[in-house]
C-alpha cells in the first residue's frame, strides 16, 4: 500500500462526534481547564442572577420575593447554564481549552524558595523606584517653587525665607 491509500479521501465525510446535546466533546481531555472555566462562568451566572434579583423589583414594580420574579431568574439562570455548557463544548472552543491544558502541564512551576527570593527582588525594587520618584518630586516641586510657579512651599523645603 502507498501513502496515498491510506490518506483519507477528501469526499469522506468528518466522523460525527458520539453522544447527545449535553455529551462533553472530547470528554476526559482538558479537564482542569474545562473545570476553571465552568467555575468562572458559574461564578458571572451567579453574579449576575444576584444583581438582577436586586435590581428588578424597582423596575418592574413586583417585591423581592415574588414567585413570577424568581421563576423568570430561575428560568434565566438555566438557560446561561445550558448557553455556557454548549459554547464550552463547541469543537472549536474545546480544543483551545484542551490545548490550554496541555500547555500549562509543560510549565516549569518555580519552587517555594524562587517564589519567595523573586518577591523580595520586587518589592525591593518597587521600594527603589518609590524612593526615586519621591526625590525627582521634592527636587522638581523646589525648583517650580524657585521660579514661582508653584505658590505655596513644597513638601521638605530646606531653604528658608
Amino acid at each position: 500500500m502507498s501513502n496515498a491509500d491510506l490518506a483519507p479521501s477528501k469526499s469522506t465525510p468528518p466522523a460525527k462526534a458520539e453522544g447527545g446535546l449535553l455529551t462533553p466533546y472530547k470528554r476526559g481531555q482538558g479537564f482542569w481547564t474545562r473545570l476553571g472555566t465552568g467555575l468562572g462562568a458559574g461564578l458571572v451566572i451567579l453574579f449576575t442572577i444576584r444583581f438582577l434579583y436586586q435590581r428588578l423589583p424597582s423596575i418592574t414594580g413586583l417585591p423581592q420575593g415574588d414567585w413570577r420574579l424568581l421563576a423568570a431568574l430561575a428560568g434565566l439562570a438555566l438557560v446561561l447554564v445550558v448557553v455556557t455548557w454548549l459554547l464550552m463544548n463547541r469543537p472549536k472552543h474545546a480544543e483551545f481549552l484542551i490545548n490550554t491544558d496541555g500547555e500549562m502541564k509543560k510549565v516549569k512551576w518555580s519552587t517555594w524558595r524562587e517564589l519567595v527570593g523573586n518577591t523580595k527582588v520586587v518589592i525591593g525594587f518597587m521600594f527603589l523606584v518609590a524612593a526615586l520618584l519621591f526625590s525627582y518630586d521634592v527636587v522638581f516641586s523646589t525648583a517650580m517653587w524657585w521660579i514661582d510657579v508653584l505658590k505655596v512651599d513644597p513638601p521638605f523645603f530646606f531653604g528658608g525665607e
